[in-house]
């Protein structure tokens, strides 16, 4: 799939078609369908705030009796971003999404719809976070 192509094609009918995007993209972890929430953070470019962020959802997710997907967004397949992810995938369900085959289209409206439609989420809440926030 050309990038060029999906950008003609987004410029041309002012929509982004996301089948073709879908298949650019792949993701690890198990979504948990029916979770009350579904909290999506896009990380580009803000790695080094990701870390305490997590750290700081996953201490908030824990002490609450819901299930919560965590979706990290990854636009630059930065190993930081894995390495991070994979650490703390034990205490919350953190999904990784990497969409660095999708970076040259980044925009944070795509990234805040990418992840609600390719897992058609069903939760009862959807939380768009930013990578830098509640920083603790």
């Amino acid at each position: 799939m050309s990038y060029l192509r999906l950008l003609k094609e987004a410029y041309d009918s002012n929509k982004l078609n996301y089948a073709d995007i879908f298949k650019s993209i792949n993701h690890v972890g198990a979504y948990l369908s029916n979770a009350y929430m579904d909290v999506i953070i896009p990380s580009l470019g803000r790695e080094r705030y990701l870390v305490s962020t997590l750290n700081y959802l996953c201490r908030s997710i824990k002490s609450c009796d819901k299930v919560v997907n965590v979706i990290v967004e990854d636009f630059d397949d930065s190993e930081l971003v894995k390495s991070c992810v994979n650490q703390l995938k034990s205490s919350v369900n953190i999904i990784y999404l990497n969409c660095s085959p999708i970076k040259d289209l980044f925009s944070r409206s795509l990234a805040m719809n990418v992840p609600v439609y390719y897992f058609k989420s069903d939760s009862q809440y959807i939380m768009l976070h930013d990578s830098d926030l509640l920083v603790d």
